[in-house]
């Protein structure tokens, strides 16, 4: 009797090990497609984000000189760069698994970004950025702030 309760206990150990050998590729393709969301949706949050931004500075530039509009902006990780340019692009670089990715959005205005905004914007979490348009008729620029 001793020798069939061994034997017993040792083919659930077969089985088990099998099921798991199988169950491997499914849970490394399961976790690969898990990464590819999260860093799919991190793109999708910049991009609206970026729209969000490029957007307020258009309005804020229609209002004229003086006008001023503060946004919450809740930021993802993977952000590796913000750039803002007098051709009214606003561009976000993201790192992802692929190398960098840009998301842009223009505006009607010329842009400019602080250098504390910009640095606050590589950092997951979130973020209030002022988007103005000074009393200033030499640079006629919206500047990106944060608080």
């Amino acid at each position: 009797m001793a020798e069939k309760r061994g034997q017993i206990g040792m083919e659930l150990m077969v089985i088990v090990g099998l099921m798991m050998l199988f169950m491997l590729p499914m849970i490394s393709l399961l976790l690969a497609k898990t990464g590819e969301f999260n860093e799919k949706a991190a793109i999708a949050k910049v991009s609206e984000d970026a729209g969000r931004i490029a957007g307020t500075a258009d309005n804020v530039g229609r209002m004229g000189p003086g006008s001023k509009v503060t946004l919450q902006i809740d930021t993802p990780g993977g952000v590796s760069d913000v750039k803002a340019n007098d051709a009214g692009e606003l561009s976000f670089t993201m790192e992802t698994r692929f190398g960098p990715t840009d998301i842009v959005r223009m505006s009607s205005f010329k842009l400019s970004i602080e250098t504390d905004l910009k640095n606050a914007l590589k950092q997951p979490g979130t973020h209030m950025v002022t988007v103005d348009y000074p009393y200033d008729t030499l640079n006629n620029r919206i500047i990106l702030k944060g608080q």
